[in-house]
């Protein structure tokens, strides 16, 4: 049924168990739940939180992203934060990435791509897949609920922010830089 689970492996002085950690699984059928995984400290606690994409969930395969925390416990039963897709077939969720600290104030940030998305921001059927993606910039309270940027692919079928990478610094500014592919 597609619904999907993430599960996670604690390190341990003698190496990973064969048996999982803790077991995260999707709700819904298709809605491949764990596409898209990322890792980043958003409120800048010292403790990691966990980014899941939900490509396909929704009546219209929206998708959606949850965010778990990181706690003194280890990770939280149940999402701090949910994001959703903003029209038919956007697939939000798709890739995640931690984007470092793209404005240095000490807080991760997080890009969400929404691949099969219009270019629209509202969306809307019969989706162009052009891709957007969105950042999300991290503070102590964790992230917003809509993004601080976004960037849509330019062209018909070109499926913008297919993967995407993070946590660099490119031009030794300070400030973290990322990048975006756009497969199609």
């Amino acid at each position: 049924n597609e619904t999907g689970l993430v599960s996670i492996h604690f390190g341990a002085e003698n190496g990973l168990s064969d048996i999982a950690d803790i077991v995260l699984n999707g709700t819904f059928d298709g809605e491949h739940f764990g596409h898209g995984l990322a890792v980043c400290d958003v409120n800048g606690d010292g403790k990691d939180d966990l980014a899941i994409g939900r490509p396909g969930a929704g009546s219209s395969n929206t998708g959606a992203v949850v965010l778990y925390s990181g706690t003194n416990a280890g990770l939280a039963t149940n999402p701090s934060w949910n994001y959703y897709g903003r029209g038919h077939d956007n697939q939000t969720g798709w890739a995640l990435e931690c984007a470092g600290n793209t404005n240095a104030d000490g807080n991760e940030d997080l890009l969400v791509s929404s691949r099969g998305a219009n270019t629209s921001s509202s969306g809307g059927l019969g989706t162009g897949l052009f891709g957007i993606v969105d950042l999300f910039f991290g503070s102590p309270s964790g992230l917003a609920s809509s993004p601080d940027w976004s960037r849509n692919g330019t062209t018909l079928g070109s499926h913008f922010g297919t993967t995407m990478a993070g946590k660099a610094d490119f031009n030794g500014d300070g400030y973290d830089d990322f990048a975006i592919s756009a497969t199609g």
